[in-house]
């Protein structure tokens, strides 16, 4: 009996059960498929990092040789290093592609999506896919490869993905990668004439990560060669990904929080409504000579069913929905192979503790009314109206409305809880609504910022290392003197910490600009110090005044002290601006 009683009152009360139902629904599919995408960006991640064997260090030098290599392999902890030389090359439509000769490929190995594993006897060009797939380029096909002086047609031997190549951009100037003309590609030092060969860098694969901070002295104390050790998580391809899900874990806490807190304020309106409404019929079921605790989970179960077909519905939609959607619009972005969304124990313990507050609201609500002898709960319940609570409505401006509003007043002061609900209710929502609409605008103000105030130009001429003064001056008489430059640097910041860091040495003059935290533009008029941003002075400290200390990789052992003469702001590098 209590069965067909339960589906009469769905059915009757369609329209709020539906409302809890959606609610419920909604609030846990946005919380599981946030997570999933995020839990499915980093396992997909690890597997890729650990199935291709990601490097663990990059050592930068001006020219590694086979002594610096065979001695970079006998210290302790080191299981295994390989040479590599990245340089930029020309291709067909005057693209460009980042070329990297290696001699061996078991670190930062391939992930080969069609085509042959790498093997250095073999001459042709293993590409990157996403650029191949941009530019409609297949296995087979042959690419002019271009630089130096160097001129060859290669064959596409494989489309490959790489791990230390998630996310390329061509220069600081990109904001996005632009696949249709930048991408990179792989080729056996043996396709390349021996003059040209110059390995810059080392991948260094650690046995214990643990020990990693002793690899790093023991290669500084007796490798001369290297002028900069970079930790994997130090370089942009890694930290590009990273920041992906560290942004990702901010969205599961702030909107799944909303959409969590909005649906349960949803379900204690809704469910102490019908509850209450049903108050006649409880007295009912109680003179009738069901027990409490019979009534008591008949009324828990409208709530609990609900919100259980509700999250377990939630789940699979955030999967399917959420988490897929979001993971491929992801790995359109990011070169890694099988990004899939993952739902861990997480999603499930959020479910069921959304279940059990249903079911807590619903037994809290009729509990109240339980307490009370049949013969009463028969009778309709007489408000507990507080005379001094409603005299205000009879006072000052009250006295001048309508009796309409006043009822208004009095409803909310009979009813402070439901008032307050409602009131969080529409707060919560304004907040999500504020949020998404701040996120576009947010995104469009950097844009704004950084390629049209502080970048004041079209195109970039990138100058290669070694070019000679000549040439210099022919492209400064075309093109003009407004020039810069970044070093790669060691900082080591007053609060002790010791990080990569770069400083950009400008006279661009009006081509790069500068702005306060205001906004407005300022010139960098003294050349007795540095500027720096605003975002690294706060994070380790530092006021005008004080000074920084610094060395640019591979030029300089001892640390440069500069002054602090001003600060900027800068979207995209927290970094070190002189003259």
């Amino acid at each position: 009996m209590l069965k067909r009683k339960m589906i009469r009152d769905i059915k009757s009360n369609l329209s709020q059960f539906i409302t809890i139902f959606l609610m419920v629904l909604i609030g846990v599919m946005a919380y599981t498929g946030i997570e999933a995408y995020m839990d499915g960006m980093k396992s997909t991640a690890d597997k890729f990092y650990s199935e291709n064997n990601l490097q663990d260090l990059n050592l930068s030098g001006v020219s590694f040789t086979e002594d610096d290599l065979n001695q970079i392999k006998k210290i302790n902890n080191i299981s295994d290093a390989e040479r590599k030389q990245s340089l930029t090359a020309l291709t067909d439509n005057d693209k460009t592609l980042l070329l990297n000769i290696i001699e061996s490929n078991n670190i930062s190995k391939f992930y080969v999506v069609d085509g042959v594993e790498f093997d250095k006897d073999k001459s042709g060009i293993w590409l990157d896919e996403f650029y191949a797939k941009e530019n409609d380029i297949k296995v087979g096909d042959k690419i002019l490869v271009k630089f130096d002086g160097f001129e060859s047609i290669q064959e596409v031997l494989a489309l490959i993905n790489v791990p230390d190549h998630l996310y390329d951009v061509r220069d600081s100037s990109e904001l996005y990668p632009d696949r249709s003309s930048f991408g990179f590609a792989y080729m056996s030092y043996k396709d390349i004439p021996k003059e040209l060969i110059n390995y810059d860098s080392i991948m260094v694969d650690v046995s214990d990560r643990d020990k990693i901070d002793d690899v790093k002295t023991s290669i500084q104390d007796n490798v001369k060669s290297v002028a900069a050790i970079i930790d994997i998580e130090n370089t942009s391809s890694y930290m590009q990904y990273q920041g992906e899900i560290d942004e990702g874990k901010t969205y599961v806490g702030v909107f799944s929080g909303l959409f969590l807190f909005i649906a349960m304020l949803s379900v204690i309106t809704t469910m102490t409504r019908v509850v209450k409404n049903q108050r006649i019929q409880i007295g009912t079921l109680k003179a009738l000579g069901f027990s409490d605790r019979r009534v008591l989970f008949h009324y828990i179960g409208y709530g609990a069913w609900i919100s259980l077909f509700a999250s377990i519905f939630g789940i699979i939609l955030g999967y399917f929905g959420i988490g897929k959607l979001f993971i491929s619009l992801e790995m359109s972005f990011f070169e890694i192979p099988n990004g899939h969304p993952v739902i861990n124990s997480n999603s499930y313990i959020v479910a069921c503790l959304v279940v059990l507050v249903v079911i807590l609201i619903s037994y809290m609500t009729c509990k109240s009314i339980l307490k009370e002898c049949p013969a009463e709960t028969l009778r309709q319940k007489i408000p507990n109206v507080k005379k001094n609570s409603l005299n205000i409505t009879t006072k000052g401006i009250f006295k001048k409305m309508n009796f309409s509003s006043v009822w208004n007043v009095r409803d909310i002061l009979r009813n402070k809880m439901r008032t307050i609900t409602g009131v969080a209710g529409v707060v919560g929502c304004c907040m999500l609504i504020l949020c998404a609409f701040g996120m576009l605008d947010s995104m469009n103000y950097f844009v704004k910022l950084q390629f049209e105030d502080i970048f004041n130009f079209d195109y970039k001429l990138p100058l290669k290392r070694g070019v000679n003064e000549s040439t210099i001056n022919n492209l400064i008489t075309k093109y003009g003197d407004k020039t810069s430059q970044s070093y790669l640097v060691e900082a080591l910041y007053k609060d002790g910490e010791k990080e990569q860091n770069n400083i950009f040495v400008t006279d661009a003059k009006d081509y790069v600009r500068f702005v306060d935290n205001n906004g407005n533009f300022i010139n960098l008029d003294s050349n007795e110090g540095v500027y720096i941003t605003y975002k690294l002075a706060k994070t380790h400290g530092y006021s005008l005044g004080d000074t920084i200390k610094w060395r640019i990789y591979g030029l300089q052992d001892d640390y440069i002290e500069s002054k602090i003469v001003g600060f900027n702001k800068d979207p995209q590098n927290q970094n070190i601006t002189m003259t």
